[in-house]
């Protein structure tokens, strides 16, 4: 009896995740790292020839490819431990919070290392600066079970610079892209007050350098701190205003889908290809690769090439915390939301319970599989998240869709940038609406890790999915808790 559909490329994907899982824990283990390769590639190719089984022999393949990868990876882009003092230290400043700098392009005693460093020292030194100082230097730890030292070495911070001292700024230049988005992100601080400019850059290209701190909070405690750090809800909207104008042009789908790469890719590298906009742009390039060959789409086929793509060209993608939020999201959307929406909208056509279905299924399918990562990791849940995004995500919407063309021209006729104090308006009622939710009582609740149960609780939600086939014996029973939820939700 079969319990789950036949998808190769789910399964392989799997295969090459539970790889660079275990790559990630034993990498520093040189010899585990060449004998288990060896040993597992023999027994496939054993499995293969004697038993003729494919597909567990391309399992086994891309374990041990993911299993290499984290290493090769590590090889790539790091230069190895450093632990010293008084270095006298050179690099130029890639970011600077105000609270810490962030330097790319450095040297430690005049030797050129890879990744990026940390100054835990406040300084005025803007992007594009150079900083000269003395300090002690230290190696960043991996962890991947920290998600926090995980976020450094995702991002390439592998040293951290402490006692710095002896501190000389001076004048550096800026990368072509740092001017482009410089300039961008003028368009909106000139031509905005600064509490409703600083929420725009974020929404846009999500850098929290101009948004305050109390923004920021409020966008946490009501749920919506995802539009402000750029994900697969941004490249949605970007997507569908370029079909849409497509669409209106009657441009050929081939057409739309170079246009639609070509900006992507442009965004991309604005925005420095956060996770969220890599899984959500292969999906869309997938999606428009099947309408211009006339080919069905399978949504978790595509999620899971989208997947695949990225930690084979990225493992430590895996490690995180922004990349398994995107992609559990997705999932329990493709998952859920279909058949929520078909139970909440019942046999109506009106378009405001359309919407309401729509954007309830939408908000509880994306958080089914969220669930243990703000348990285990954030201790936090967000009580009105559905009513804000019920409330507040059609706005998000159009503040969103109306800026980037508003962006795009503006680049070249600067004066169209006064567009934007209109849309400002807009911000501040997304602001303000924002602020009231989360002056409701109860609006966030610590909440306490899920331990071992996250484990049962993962396999209960996707054995409940329309992906896992029911036995006679097993469909009253899961009719039966299915009923029990929606009960409890509803």
């Amino acid at each position: 009896m079969k319990i789950i559909n036949y998808r190769p490329v789910v399964f392989i994907t799997i295969s090459l995740l539970l790889g660079v899982m275990v790559g990630g824990l034993v990498y520093q283990n040189d010899i585990f790292i060449i004998l288990a390769p060896i040993v597992f590639t023999a027994m496939g190719v054993g499995i293969l020839l004697i038993f003729k089984k494919r597909l567990l022999f391309l399992l086994i393949l891309f374990f041990v490819i993911g299993l290499v990868s984290f290493k090769i990876e590590n090889t790539i882009i790091f230069s190895g431990e450093v632990e010293k003092s008084q270095a006298l230290c050179q690099g130029r400043v890639a970011e600077n919070t105000g609270k810490a700098v962030i330097l790319d392009t450095f040297t430690i005693d005049g030797k050129s290392y890879k990744g990026k460093m940390a100054l835990n020292v406040p300084t005025d030194a803007p992007k594009g600066y150079i900083i000269e100082f003395t300090a002690d230097i230290v190696t960043n730890d991996v962890d991947v079970f920290d998600t926090y030292k995980m976020s450094k070495y995702y991002d390439k911070v592998f040293y951290n610079a402490n006692k710095v001292r002896n501190v000389k700024v001076s004048y550096g230049s800026k990368k072509a892209l740092e001017k482009v988005k410089d300039k961008l992100n003028d368009s909106m601080l000139d031509n905005m007050p600064d509490e409703e400019g600083g929420v725009a850059v974020s929404l846009v290209f999500g850098d929290t350098e101009y948004i305050t701190r109390a923004d920021s909070q409020t966008m946490r405690n009501t749920g919506l701190s995802h539009i402000f750090s750029v994900s697969g809800l941004h490249v949605g909207f970007l997507v569908a205003l370029i079909i849409f104008i497509g669409k209106k042009l009657r441009l050929s789908p081939s057409l739309r889908f170079v246009i639609v790469f070509t900006t992507l890719v442009l965004y991309g590298l604005l925005t420095g290809f956060p996770s969220g906009v890599k899984r959500a742009g292969i999906m869309s390039l997938v999606y428009l690769l099947g309408i211009m060959t006339g080919r069905k789409n399978d949504a978790l086929n595509t999620l899971a090439m989208s997947v695949f793509i990225i930690v084979l060209l990225t493992p430590r993608e895996l490690f995180d915390i922004s990349f398994l939020m995107s992609v559990s999201a997705i999932f329990g959307m493709v998952c859920f939301y279909s058949p929520l929406k078909r139970w909440i909208q019942g046999k109506s056509y009106k378009k405001f319970r359309k919407y309401i279905a729509s954007s309830i299924a939408a908000t509880i399918s994306a958080n089914v599989f969220l669930v243990p990562i703000s348990c285990n990791v954030f201790n936090t849940f967000a009580t009105y998240q559905l009513i804000s995004n019920l409330t507040l995500l059609p706005l998000v919407t159009f503040v969103y869709t109306a800026l980037m063309p508003v962006l795009a021209i503006s680049y070249f006729f600067s004066n169209f940038g006064r567009v934007n104090m209109l849309l400002s308006y807009f911000v501040t009622i997304l602001r303000l609406v924002a602020s009231a939710i989360e002056k409701l009582p109860f609006a966030t609740l610590e909440v306490s890790s899920m331990g071992k149960l996250t484990i049962l609780y993962i396999a209960l939600a996707i054995g409940l999915s329309p992906f896992i086939k029911k036995s006679a014996l097993l469909k009253p029973l899961y009719n039966k808790l299915a009923a029990s939820i929606n009960f409890f939700v509803f």
